[in-house]
């Protein structure tokens, strides 16, 4: 990947990431990074017993 495909893909990349989508487990409009960042956490409760079964979301 040549630097002005990189520089083009990271500001694509970064945009997104700050876009603001509803997020069922936090009740409210969040970051898709801080959305990503909540069911990181999730997962690891699940991993770790702390909570019993993983529940997937979807965006469209």
């Amino acid at each position: 990947m040549d630097r002005d495909t990189l520089r083009t893909f990271l500001t694509t990349y970064e945009r997104r990431m700050l876009t603001a989508a509803h997020h069922p487990s936090a009740g409210r409009c969040v970051s898709y990074r801080k959305a990503l960042t909540v069911r990181a956490c999730h997962l690891a409760d699940v991993i770790t017993d702390r909570t019993a079964a993983y529940t997937p979301i979807g965006w469209r």
